[in-house]
Formats: C-alpha cells, structure tokens, sequence
C-alpha cells in the first residue's frame, strides 16, 4: 500500500507526480509545498490509516530505496532540501512488528543509568592485570531497527546477548533462526535489507554520548539524518543530562562523506566526531593478548580480497589503515585509525585474545611499515584512550629470521587452550546426601554446586539451613533411563533424534 511520485529539479524541470497505487489514496491525501528556494519541497501526507507505521522511502534510480521519514500518527511531514537532479519517492503502510517481550530488549535506554550499557574494563579480562581504576569506561549499547517498521527501536542487553546476531536471531521478525551468512547479507547490505544495525555510545567523563550505524554498504545522509533523530528521541536524558551533546559517530565504511552529505547532515542539526573525540593522547588498546606472526600490512578496502587470494593469512598480524565492520580471523590486528570497543571485530578478539590495538604515533608506525613482512612477536595489556583504563602497555618486537622451526611450532602450541579435565558421572546408591557427608572432592556425584556448598554448611552462620541435602546424579540418570517405547529409554531416545538432525 503505497503512493509513489516523482520530483524533478524546479529550476529545469517541471514537478511531477503519479499516483501508482490507489489503495493509499482512498485513505488519505498527500500534499506537495514549494519553497521560495526551488532546491527545496515539503511532501505532507494527512488522514493516514491507524494502527499501522507509515515510512516514506525514497530513491534517484527506481532500484534501491532509503527511509528518510516515518509517522505512526495520522500525518507525516517530510522536508526534502534537494540537491540531484531527480528523486523518486514512495509512502508504505505496514502493521507494526510483533516481538516477544523480555527483559533482553527495550525500546528506551537511559544516559548513564540504565542495566544495558556495557563497558570494557581490563579486569574483565584477567584477574592478574590489577584492581580497576577510577577512570570511567566509554559504555555501548547495541540497537536493531526493523526495515519493516521503521518507527521503534530495540535495544539489546549487551550483557546477555553481547553481539547484534545473538540479539536479532532470537527476536526479531525475518532474522529469527538466520544462519551468520544469512544474517549479514540481511543487515550489512542495501540489496534486500531487513534491518539496520546500530550502537549508542556515552562518555560519562565527557558527558557526552554518539550514535553508530553499521553496514558494509554506505547508507545516504537523509537516512542518517531519520535513523539518528529515531534513535536519539528514544534515549531518554534525565537532569541534568538533558543538554548533552550528542554527535554521530560513523563506522569506516560510512564515514566517505562528500560535500552534499555533510551539508544535509548539518541542516538536519547532527554534529559528526570520530572516537578519537574521547581518547587520551596515544594510543587504544581493544583487545589483550599475544601473537607471533608475519606482519602484513593490507588497505581496510581489500583485506577480504587479500584473505581470499591468500596473501593475508590467519598466523599474520593485519596491519591496516582502518577497520571495517567485518576482519576475518588473524592472529594479530594493528590499525592506524581509531575504532570503538563495542565493534564485531574487538569483541571478537577479546573472546579469542587477539591483541588488538590503534597505534597514533607516526614515528611508530612509519617503523611498522618498514618491518611488513617480517616476523613481530605482538603482546598486548591494558588499554588506554577511549576504554580509560589508567596503565597500558604495547609491547612489539621484530624478530629474526629464519626462525626454527622447532621454535615457533613451541610458541605456537602455547596458543593452544588447554584440555578440559572433568570428572565423569558416578553413582551414589542414593538420590540425596546429607551435606555433612559431602566435600568438595563429590563433584562428580552431587556437582560443583552442591560439592562447594558443604563449605558454607560447615562454616557458615545461623542462616545456612540445617539439615542441607544435595540431590546426587543418581537422580538424573534414573530419569534419562526411564522408557520411552520401542525398547529405547529417554537417554537413547535423544540420542537417535540427535543423530537424524
């Protein structure tokens, strides 16, 4: 259900419009205003249908198309400043999106306040590192916007579900259930969108906050302008934060910006900064670790063609100009352009501990250039600038070559995670203990809970209840022994269905 119409430039050629659809008209009327300056033109829709979202998406060749405006009420006004020759625009109507509730998601966050922001604080990572400082970390919280109902936000619980396909696959409508492939070419690029992937950021030390769209394809200034005015008016800003300066802070591929861009987004009232706005002078440190590796230095615009073509490796460390929205794995990641904590690529190095840092200096990286395609031994601790961490250390080092061998498959091996060691299952006779008669040492009878519970049982005060029972395993393979017919019990049962999946 829409009404589409087609602005030519007032100066060469007359204003035209087409009714394509006449399903919207029945129930409203759209209006065009002309301005004393030609360039600009006011569309108006009034007597919308309710109950639904209205967006007007716009295009300049028919094939992809932009939301530059939304209304859920029954009128919608939308300025458009002009600037190309010709636009096509079309208004659609749908019922808003049905999402399950829960505590994962909102659709209003809070400044400073708010159980969603998520921060990355060195002792997150290793307990050895020191106590945490006094410094504030700059928060994130991750957002989606559906493409189809582009009138509601909904911010994720960074703490439960820390990445945006975690959040995305498990609510929201046409992303439920997408593999990764299928999630990405749903929200990273324009060709058969359905949702726009963001963060808000905020610096309590700066008290300010910015707002981040992320997507491998570059999204047009006037949509910018709508999905920044959107998110922001669902950030609520109590006093006295309600005269915080709040900027937009483009990701590596939205941040080309031409002239044109830059004017629309300053008639729109948004102020553009980078993350070196909030890091102390230096560098930042995104992830710890350590590597040893060629260092390999590849343009952000052609690392997925370099690690195609296998000139990048995954034993390199990438050294590059910026960062994009997606790096594939590397054993080290050294950028010259500033990025922020809460991106794919630093969460992922932190859960892998690939040291991952912006080098500022120019001295430093003039000498990392010069020593591309040798072997450095890269190590990473805690960070500096816009994570606020106090004491922070890069250390890199060129080794030399050859190498043997022997010693880097050693170093190698000691990337490589340890084996898990547990204690299998054991059978008690019984379905309860009584906790005298547990220690910790009855993990594989009782479980670490209930084995490390006997601790408070012997030494904690009044509170702890006496008698304390622990329910033993026995319990649980009784349970998955029982018969399910066909001559299977329940454990077999499982595992034959598991096998046919």
């Amino acid at each position: 259900m829409h009404q589409r119409f087609h602005q030519r430039n007032l100066l060469t050629l007359p204003f035209a419009m087409a009714a394509i659809a006449s399903a919207w008209a029945q129930d409203g009327q759209l209006t065009i205003q002309r301005h004393a300056d030609p360039s600009y033109v006011t569309l108006n829709a009034e007597a919308l249908p309710g109950g639904r979202n209205h967006a007007l998406w716009f295009s300049e060749d028919m094939q992809h198309w932009y939301p530059a405006a939304s209304a859920q009420g029954s009128s919608l006004e939308y300025l458009d400043q002009g600037g190309v020759d010709e636009r096509f625009f079309a208004l659609r109507s749908q019922l808003p999106a049905e999402v399950e509730p829960s505590e994962d998601w909102k659709d209003q966050v809070t400044l400073d306040e708010d159980p969603f922001w998520v921060s990355f604080k060195a002792t997150d990572q290793d307990p050895f590192l020191g106590p945490p400082t006094d410094e504030k970390e700059t928060a994130w919280i991750k957002f989606s916007i559906l493409m189809e109902d582009l009138s509601r936000v909904y911010f994720q619980n960074g703490k439960a579900l820390p990445f945006h396909y975690d959040f995305g696959t498990r609510y929201l409508p046409r992303l439920k259930d997408l593999s990764y492939l299928e999630f990405d070419a749903g929200t990273l690029y324009r060709s058969g969108q359905k949702a726009i992937l963001g963060s808000v950021f905020y610096s309590s030390k700066h008290q300010e906050y910015a707002i981040q769209f992320v997507g491998q394809d570059a999204l047009p200034a006037e949509t910018v302008a709508f999905l920044y005015h959107l998110v922001d008016a669902s950030i609520v800003k109590p006093e006295p934060l309600t005269q915080l300066k709040g900027f937009y802070m483009p990701t590596y591929e939205q941040s080309h910006l031409d002239p044109r861009a830059l004017h629309t987004l300053q008639q729109a009232d948004i102020s553009l900064a980078s993350p070196l706005r909030w890091e102390s002078p230096g560098d930042a440190v995104y992830a710890f670790g350590w590597a040893m590796g060629r260092l390999t230095y590849v343009q952000a615009d052609q690392i997925d063609q370099a690690y195609r073509d296998g000139e990048l490796k995954a034993t390199d460390i990438l050294l590059t100009d910026a960062v994009p929205a997606e790096v594939p794995r590397v054993a080290g990641l050294i950028t010259f352009s500033p990025t922020t904590p809460n991106s794919h690529v630093a969460i992922l190095s932190r859960n892998f501990g690939i040291p991952f840092y912006h080098e500022s200096h120019p001295v430093t990286q003039a000498e990392l250039q010069q020593s591309v395609g040798g072997t450095l031994m890269l190590r990473t601790t805690e960070g500096w600038g816009i994570n606020r961490s106090a004491s922070a250390t890069v250390h890199f080092s060129l080794l030399e070559d050859p190498i043997p061998s022997a010693v880097s498959d050693a170093i190698e091996t000691l990337k490589q995670p340890q084996a898990l060691r547990f204690k299998p299952m054991a059978r008690t006779g019984a379905l309860t203990l009584n906790m005298d008669e547990v220690s910790p040492s009855d993990i594989d009878r009782v479980g670490g809970k209930a084995a490390h519970f006997s601790f408070l049982s012997r030494y904690g005060d009044e509170s702890i209840p006496s008698p304390s029972l622990a329910i033993t395993f026995d319990l649980w393979q009784d349970f998955m022994l029982q018969p399910m017919g066909q001559d299977l019990t329940l454990q077999a049962w499982i595992a034959h269905r598991l096998e046919e999946a």
